[in-house]
């Protein structure tokens, strides 16, 4: 039993968008104008040169950045042509942990569902089946049709340290449409709150949606999986005491052990050197998918 109250994530701070210059020139026309790209957001805005800290492109290709994300909202309001005849039960997040199209997740997040989608980062939504799940440890793993050259890569040897630096990368609700997956940065919690072995406290901003994502070090290394936030309001009514932004994650121990009896073998590698935001971002992103429950 859990020492304190905790939310279930089924169904912060953000990588910070790149600083403009200080530097302006003392004069702009209309013919300094061009098309600018975040790359981070999919967005194509149109912009002088030297405000644009993106990617420059041409009319033609801004059109069809455009077009690409107005199709992108319109699935993700509507996807009916990929599960015919269901309606959207919930989301969560998984990730690639073999080249094979293996995806790790919560069970909470696939608990009862009929049918199961999973839509890498940047690619098309496809269909999944459920190869395997243990309510009792929260954890699932999925069988896709995707290939992957860069499943996601545990961290071999050294367990997670106090104050050690953690990103989680996912598709947190916000009260909007989630069509991108949102990066976020913590750290291991000093203090154990969560009184059960196996169990990583981290203090960290998760929201609904980041269930089933991967707790990422410094160096993009996997050291578990998100399964649920503290109940902040529960605790505050029960012991007047706020407690913000602590998450909850399955150790890579418990990870380990499920994957076993499921036949699954996922890749492992020494800590790495820490990435900068952007490049820790585009890391994860290689490997990180939404996963939707329809019913």
């Amino acid at each position: 039993m859990l020492a304190v109250a905790m939310l279930v994530l089924c169904c912060g701070q953000v990588v910070p968008a790149r600083a403009q210059t200080s530097a302006q020139p003392a004069a702009s026309d209309d013919s300094e104008l061009v098309w600018c790209v975040d790359e981070a957001l999919s967005l194509v805005k149109r912009k002088p040169r030297w405000r644009c800290d993106g990617r420059v492109v041409s009319a033609d290709e801004a059109a069809r950045i455009r077009d690409a994300r107005v199709q992108r909202i319109k699935r993700a309001l509507d996807p009916e042509p990929v599960v015919p005849g269901r309606r959207l039960g919930g989301t969560g997040t998984g990730f690639f942990i073999t080249r094979e199209g293996h995806v790790l997740t919560n069970h909470h997040v696939v608990d009862d569902c009929p049918t199961l989608t999973v839509t890498p980062a940047g690619r098309e939504e496809t269909v999944a089946t459920l190869l395997g799940a243990d309510p009792s440890r929260d954890l699932a793993v999925l069988r896709t049709g995707v290939r992957t050259t860069t499943p996601a890569l545990f961290r071999a040897g050294a367990a997670p340290r106090p104050g050690e630096p953690v990103a989680v990368i996912g598709y947190p609700l916000h009260g909007r449409v989630v069509i991108k997956p949102q990066l976020v940065h913590g750290r291991v919690a000093e203090r154990d709150m969560a009184g059960r072995p196996g169990v990583l406290t981290l203090r960290v901003d998760v929201r609904r949606g980041n269930s089933g994502g991967p707790v990422l070090d410094a160096g993009g290394r996997v050291l578990g999986v998100v399964f649920a936030a503290i109940d902040t309001p529960a605790v505050y009514a029960r012991t007047g005491k706020r407690i913000r932004n602590v998450a909850l994650g399955l150790s890579l121990r418990i990870v380990r052990e499920f994957l076993s009896a499921q036949g699954v073998r996922a890749g492992e590698a020494p800590e790495a050197n820490p990435l900068s935001a952007d490049d820790l971002f585009e890391h994860g992103r290689a490997f990180i998918a939404q996963i939707r429950c329809w019913r």
